[in-house]
Order: structure tokens, then C-alpha cells, then sequence
């Protein structure tokens, strides 16, 4: 779905949500309407930018009127029981409204819709346990304790010193489950363009690898990071 326009319903929400909502997708590719019924969306909003105690039996209500859609939570509650409980619910993620921020919000719609799409493509489950074992066989690992990134058995490139800006990019993919993209994670700096430090982190990892396996590069945005396995043959 690289650089693909993402349609995103709005549940029944007021006039405030929208305008909470709007306000983290000013520069991103998506067309954001209301949603009142299963329709043709990618993945569908619920937001409850109100105190409300009731907000999972307010979910729950609303997921069975498109219980096959991808759905997104966002609430003023930030207890990670209530987001535990959503996501038994079946949302595919439950954010906070307060320490919401534009990257962690688009990222997580982009992955609600791409680990949608992959079950819906991958019902069979023995081919869905083929492709997990080949995904996890090719899959990067990022160890921040060790500093290390592997690839199957290998150890791809490891930092004696920290690197910030490397291992903030490293940790994103990790913490999405390596995406073949993920929007720039790197906070803003004033003095510094962040088309510039992005290109430049990217020139960052691919030097000093110790086993060239993986290669990172720009999507020609300047806003977002792709990587790929140089030799993905399972052993």
C-alpha cells in the first residue's frame, strides 16, 4: 500500500472528533468521511474524545455493525486494561488521544489495515503457517540491549557507541513487526531539515554492516523508510 490513498471511515462521530482526528492526518494520503455502516473503507475510526466509563460496551455495540472491517479506538482513557480489552474486542488498536502524535496514529492505521489484509488473504491454516514461518525466518530481529541487528542467525550490524537516530529507526520497524515501510519515527529538530537527517540515518545503516543482508532506503518522500532482505532464501 506504499504511497496508496487510504480510505478511513469516521463512526458516528461529533463534530469535535472529527476536528481531533483531521488534525493528525493533515499530510497523509487518506480520505476521511462518515461511516455509518459497512461500506467501502479500508479501516474504520471510533472515537471518543468525551469521559466516558462506557467507551468498550460503546465499541463493542458499534464493531458488530462491521465486525470484518479493521477498526482503530481512540480514547481520553489511557489504561492499558481498557486498551487490552478493546483489542479482545476486536479492535486491531486502542490509542490515546493525549499522547497521540502524527507518526504513532498513521502508523497505526497503516498496520491495522496491512495485518488485516494479510488475514484475509492467508485463511488456509496451512498456508498461513507456512507464510509465518517464512516470515519469522526472514524477519530482522532488533536487540536494543545488545545493540544488535540479526537476520536469521547472523548478526547484521551491532553499535558499540549509541546511535540515536539509527536506533530509534530500528526500534519502529521492530516494534511494528518490520514493515516493508514505516513513516519517519525521528523527533523534529529545529535547526536540522528532516528530509536531510532521514536520508542521512539511512545512509547510516547501511554502512559498517557486518553481514550485508539487509538494505534500507527512502520511498521519494523523504517522509518514510523501507527496507528489504538482500538474500531471502529460507535456509
Amino acid at each position: 500500500m506504499n504511497g496508496a490513498t487510504l480510505r478511513l471511515g469516521l463512526w458516528k462521530a461529533t463534530e469535535r472528533d472529527r476536528r481531533v482526528i483531521e488534525s493528525y492526518l493533515w499530510n497523509t494520503p487518506h480520505e476521511l468521511a462518515e461511516h455509518d455502516e459497512e461500506t467501502n473503507v479500508d479501516v474504520i475510526l471510533f472515537a471518543v474524545t468525551d469521559t466516558d466509563d462506557q467507551v468498550l460496551d460503546r465499541f463493542r455495540h458499534a464493531f458488530q455493525a462491521a465486525p470484518r472491517l479493521p477498526w482503530v479506538l481512540l480514547t481520553l482513557n489511557e489504561s492499558e486494561l481498557v486498551a487490552a480489552c478493546a483489542v479482545q474486542c476486536g479492535a486491531q488498536d486502542c490509542l490515546p488521544i493525549n499522547s497521540l502524535t502524527y507518526c504513532s496514529f498513521w502508523r497505526s492505521i497503516r498496520c491495522a489495515y496491512e495485518r488485516h489484509q494479510y488475514r484475509t488473504h492467508v485463511s488456509s491454516p496451512d498456508i498461513a503457517a507456512e507464510h509465518a514461518v517464512a516470515s519469522l525466518r526472514t524477519m530482522p530481529v532488533w536487540d536494543p540491549d545488545k545493540r544488535e541487528l540479526r537476520l536469521r542467525d547472523d548478526v547484521v550490524k551491532r553499535f558499540r557507541q549509541p546511535s540515536r537516530n539509527q536506533e530509534l529507526v530500528l526500534a519502529a520497524f521492530q516494534e511494528d513487526g518490520w514493515p516493508s515501510r514505516i513513516d519517519d519515527p525521528l523527533p523534529m529538530e529545529i535547526d536540522r531539515d528532516p528530509k536531510e537527517r532521514l536520508q542521512a540515518t539511512i545512509k547510516s545503516l547501511n554502512r559498517h554492516q557486518i553481514e550485508k543482508q539487509i538494505r534500507f532506503s527512502g520511498d521519494g518522500t523523504g517522509q518514510a523508510i523501507l527496507w528489504k532482505c538482500s538474500e531471502c532464501k529460507l535456509r
